[in-house]
């Protein structure tokens, strides 16, 4: 069983986060603002945390860059109902597990949370020196690029489809070089482009 750690200044998302994790079968702590989640960060050294993007006091972006600062390797998950190309790219950028808009889908929460879990339990103390470390990122370069080219894709005219099909086989080589892949539907970049076979 993992710590899961939910901060959302919204009451309701937080009790559904929470019971949503507890349902996976891990223990939830939740806080209401992202100083008390700094501080649960450090009592509690959660698994994973998920966070929303839009909060008083901190933002989830800074909340993101503290969390990475202190413990490189938890990884945390943004959401949004505000979510920009560029925000995601960022939230990327800084080290984010992945970027979720709202409204949720509580089954891509718990998917979610099962893999940062196992992602945990699999890599070594030194995220550094980590065998999956190249995964990893793998995994947050596909998820930007899969949505900057479905945002873009009627932009790019007859580009898209070269892009999109380079995107696939990237998308492909990530599964087959898993080694716990992700199921249908829910591989990196997956939420943006549908399923990959």
């Amino acid at each position: 069983m993992a710590t899961i750690l939910v901060i959302d200044d919204k009451e309701m998302m937080r009790d559904s986060l929470g019971l949503a994790v507890t349902r996976a079968g891990h223990k939830a702590v939740t806080a209401a603002d992202p100083v008390e989640g700094l501080e649960l960060v450090r009592q509690h050294r959660p698994a994973v945390v998920i966070t929303d993007l839009k909060m008083p006091k901190m933002d989830g972006i800074e909340l993101l860059t503290r969390i990475k600062a202190e413990q490189p390797d938890v990884p945390v998950v943004l959401m949004t109902a505000f979510a920009t190309i560029s925000t995601a790219v960022q939230a990327m950028r800084q080290g984010a597990y992945d970027f979720i808009q709202k409204p949720l889908d509580l089954e891509v929460i718990r998917a979610q949370v099962r893999r940062a879990a196992e992602k945990i339990g699999l890599s070594s103390a030194d995220p550094d020196t980590s065998e999956y470390r190249d995964l990893d990122e793998a995994r947050r370069l596909i998820i930007a690029l899969a949505g900057l080219v479905t945002a873009s894709s009627e932009y790019l005219g007859p580009h898209a489809k070269p892009l999109k099909d380079g995107l696939r086989s990237l998308q492909l080589a990530f599964r087959e070089a898993s080694a716990a892949p992700d199921e249908p539907g829910l591989g990196p970049g997956e939420k943006y482009t549908g399923p990959i076979n």
